[in-house]
């Protein structure tokens, strides 16, 4: 399997993004990028520009987003959704 780099938007927790690099994953976060308050266009053109895979909680507008950029062939490396763990 390939390796890939995540970027992490800013509501992800601490301790899965420690657990992501305890295991060797490339991971960035919003805040390490000094990219916290950058609204979710934004957000999502830096990923793409670093080459970075988004994960995020925020399904309803990321899922949106991905469906504006593709309908123009716009690429990005991809988005996870998820629910956050409580």
């Amino acid at each position: 399997m390939g390796r890939f780099s995540l970027y992490l938007d800013e509501h992800i927790q601490k301790a899965l993004m420690e657990a992501l690099k305890a295991r060797g994953v490339d991971v960035l976060t919003t805040q390490e990028a000094s990219n916290v308050g950058l609204d979710d266009t934004n957000q999502l053109v830096f990923a793409s520009q670093k080459g970075r895979t988004l994960f995020s909680y925020n399904k309803r507008d990321f899922a949106k987003l991905h469906y504006e950029w593709m309908a123009p062939k716009r690429p990005h490396f991809g988005i996870i959704l998820s629910d956050p763990k409580e």
